[in-house]
């Protein structure tokens, strides 16, 4: 976009006094990755920012559970051939050495699941020894499976796979398996949430665990300080972690109600809508992936354009101007599996209109 002046609102999570202007609710801690690397607790009620490859960005998540019931690998892991090692950690966080002798090893804990629901197993992982294959398990009464990881290094990396709607209820096994005999690896933050996309990390020790969703919101007399009814300009940048989602987990910037949706996205696409007409960009964005959006609105039109790509122009009927607060990450209207599963790096509002996108 063309360079613009005096903004009226700039949040910049690297400038933390500059979200001081939003009211965060949050029953209950939940956590964040700290400049350092290490998994920190963020007390209840407060805006978290969570360091993504060292860059400091706003994290927006829906409520999750962790029905992994012992994080701290102290119980509740069934292991099949594993030397029963305490590992270094990872993060500031308890990790476990599997150790596969006899040809295979595999860890796992068992998790009651629902008919038709969608689960997700993730955690932190590093090669020790070996070359062999590291495959994802899950296994029930009724079936198993097993799915090879990406390429496991020395190096901590993450993994994650979704495991879609299991045609069975009852207890089933996620975990890790080693197949060839004295590979060995480590692991750290196990989690298996319900849901086809992981969340930020939940510690558990004995039990699962609820994070509750974030509710970030500017109004009173911090909205309107800022923003102009007539004519506006919202930047973006930020990170959906699952396009696949449609519009509902894809929330950047709401008004009061379903005719005032500012930004989000649809299917990777970014949106504006005011009640009666879409203002859709000519691009697509990517999962995991930082993109760059703009909305610029006056009485007649709304303006979007995606990563410097064409702007796509439509008409206005003017309900997106009446909007008496800005809720960050999150559908105003709607249950909290709405909230945005992502990041937000930047988000700067100018009180006026721009031609040139």
């Amino acid at each position: 976009m063309a360079p613009l002046a005096s903004e009226s609102l700039d949040l910049d999570p690297a400038n933390p006094s500059s979200l001081d202007v939003i009211t965060a609710t949050r029953a209950g801690t939940a956590t964040y990755t700290d400049a350092s690397g290490n998994i920190q607790t963020a007390s209840p009620n407060t805006v978290r920012v969570d360091h993504v490859d060292g860059v400091p960005m706003i994290l927006v998540e829906p409520a999750a559970t962790n029905l992994v019931t012992y994080t701290d690998f102290s119980s509740g892991w069934g292991k099949l051939r594993i030397a029963d090692t305490t590992g270094s950690g990872h993060m500031g966080q308890p990790s476990q050495i599997l150790t596969a002798t006899g040809g295979f090893a595999r860890f796992t804990d068992t998790i009651q699941t629902s008919i038709g629901a969608d689960y997700t197993l993730s955690f932190f992982i590093r090669r020790i020894s070996g070359s062999g294959t590291v495959n994802f398990r899950t296994e029930s009464s009724a079936d198993g499976s097993s799915q090879a990881m990406p390429s496991i290094t020395s190096e901590w990396q993450f993994v994650s796979i979704s495991v879609l709607g299991r045609a069975s209820t009852g207890n089933v096994a996620f975990g890790v398996e080693l197949v060839t005999s004295g590979d060995q690896v480590e692991i750290a933050m196990p989690q298996v949430e319900q849901g086809t996309v992981a969340t930020s990390y939940i510690p558990t020790s004995g039990s699962a665990v609820t994070r509750a969703a974030d509710d970030l919101v500017i109004d009173g007399s911090d909205f309107t300080n800022f923003y102009n009814q007539s004519e506006g300009t919202v930047y973006a940048e930020a990170i959906w972690k699952d396009i696949s989602t449609g519009g509902r987990q894809q929330a950047i910037l709401y008004g009061d109600n379903n005719n005032m949706r500012f930004l989000y996205g649809y299917l990777g696409k970014l949106r504006a809508y005011d009640g009666t007409n879409i203002a859709e960009s000519v691009n697509s964005a990517s999962s995991n992936t930082l993109f760059r959006g703009v909305l610029s609105y006056n009485a007649s039109n709304l303006s979007v354009c995606l990563d410097g790509g064409a702007v796509n122009t439509t008409a206005h009927s003017g309900n997106l101007s009446n909007a008496t607060q800005f809720s960050i990450g999150r559908h105003s209207i709607g249950s909290s599996n709405e909230n945005l599963n992502g990041h937000i790096k930047r988000l700067i509002y100018w009180p006026y209109h721009s031609d040139s996108l």
